[in-house]
């Protein structure tokens, strides 16, 4: 496999075009929620469909990467990743752009499904692109960097969902049209990788089993699979029906609320490392978890928009956080052979996370209200909060 050697850090190795078109790469990614989120309520009104179907409009999106992420991984494995990526990318921006004409709302559903058919494996496969071509000092730096890039896209697609609704909904899904230059670019600025991985479907579907044999690592995975409803159920679907609700608010101020809430988790999770060498993984999460359900709950009962502020950032310091210790915890709870496995799993988890936040939670606001969305959420993450505690790892 091919490696780009050297030791370099800091903008020389930013500026490295192997490395900036998996920045691009993870850019189209992110679009398929953060910037839609805000055009929600005025997307339920065009179609006439309740607010509680809105939801199917995130989860259908993020419903094909539950199945397909380890399938696409392994044939990036045996093809190479470019193989699997550039048509990603095509059929996100063809499948998303055609979203801004659905003509009804079952269509734009097919659209956003056959969109996220193609956005299934683009965020497992920027991390196998950096590792593919960067030495392992190179690689921490890189993977850093493309950290960062993910926090600052969840930071401005929200204000940019928000400032494009105002103007029309349609505009959100026309950013998806940018997926399609990039696909260019990684034709063309990226050589192939050697795919060395040869190992059959059932020997993949072994060691993922192999993995998760671990009362520990089962807990890490539910802490990311409940984290990703409270982000998807909450605040990327519902939140902006109940900022409307009760502040009135437009969808350029929900993007702010959430570029708050992005730029939170983002400072919160440099720190990661340094906090973990003071604190066992477990207690930060149960730490974490325990803040989060104050955070959630007080939300729909507040009746005050700076302290629903306050809430969606402390939510975006306590998320983040999670995300990135699930993700230490999980190298060091498994053998290096089984790291690519877990990975995927950890991926699945994640999905799964993101599609039934958005349904569940609909279900939710169905039988008994907005304001139930945020205590059910409250009582998942209140489940959790104990059982971080029973995390076990080597150190």
């Amino acid at each position: 496999m091919t490696e780009h050697k050297g030791h370099r850090a800091g903008w020389s190795l930013v500026r490295d075009p192997k490395l900036l078109i998996p920045f691009s790469i993870t850019v189209i990614a992110l679009m398929g929620t953060s910037s839609l989120t805000p055009a929600l309520p005025t997307i339920a009104r065009v179609y006439g469909i309740s607010s509680e179907e809105i939801g199917w409009l995130i989860a259908v999106f993020t419903l094909p990467g539950v199945f397909l992420t380890p399938i696409l991984g392994l044939l990036g494995d045996r093809f190479g990743r470019k193989t699997v990526v550039i048509p990603s990318l095509l059929i996100f921006g063809v499948a998303g752009s055609a979203c801004a004409i659905a003509p009804d709302y079952e269509t734009l559903l097919v659209l956003r499904t056959v969109q996220g058919i193609g956005g299934a494996a683009l965020s497992a496969l920027v991390a196998a692109f950096i590792g593919d071509f960067f030495s392992a000092e190179e690689r921490a730096h890189a993977l850093g960097y493309n950290a960062g890039v993910v926090s600052a896209s969840a930071a401005v697609y929200p204000i940019i969902g928000g400032a494009l609704t105002l103007l029309s909904w349609h505009y959100t899904f026309l950013l998806s049209v940018l997926a399609l230059p990039v696909a260019a670019l990684v034709g063309w600025g990226l050589p192939p990788a050697a795919a060395t991985q040869r190992e059959t479907f059932g020997d993949y579907l072994r060691r993922l089993g192999s993995a998760v044999a671990n009362r520990s690592v089962v807990l890490v995975l539910l802490a990311s699979f409940v984290t990703f409803i409270v982000i998807y159920g909450v605040l990327i679907t519902y939140l902006p029906f109940l900022l409307e609700r009760d502040f009135h608010t437009t969808p350029l101020d929900y993007g702010i609320v959430m570029a708050a809430n992005a730029v939170a988790g983002a400072v919160t999770s440099l720190r990661v490392g340094s906090v973990m060498r003071r604190y066992p993984g477990r207690k930060i999460l149960t730490v974490s978890f325990g803040v989060t359900v104050i955070a959630v709950v007080i939300i729909p009962f507040t009746g005050s928009l700076p302290i629903v502020v306050v809430a969606c950032v402390v939510l975006g310091s306590m998320q983040l956080q999670v995300l990135a210790i699930s993700q230490i915890l999980l190298t060091e709870l498994v053998p290096v052979a089984q790291r690519g496995a877990i990975m995927a799993v950890n991926s699945m988890a994640f999905r799964l996370g993101q599609t039934v936040g958005p349904t569940f939670l609909g279900l939710i606001l169905a039988l008994w209200g907005l304001d139930m969305v945020f205590v059910v959420a409250g009582v998942l993450s209140l489940i959790v909060t104990p059982l971080c505690a029973l995390i076990v790892t080597r150190r």
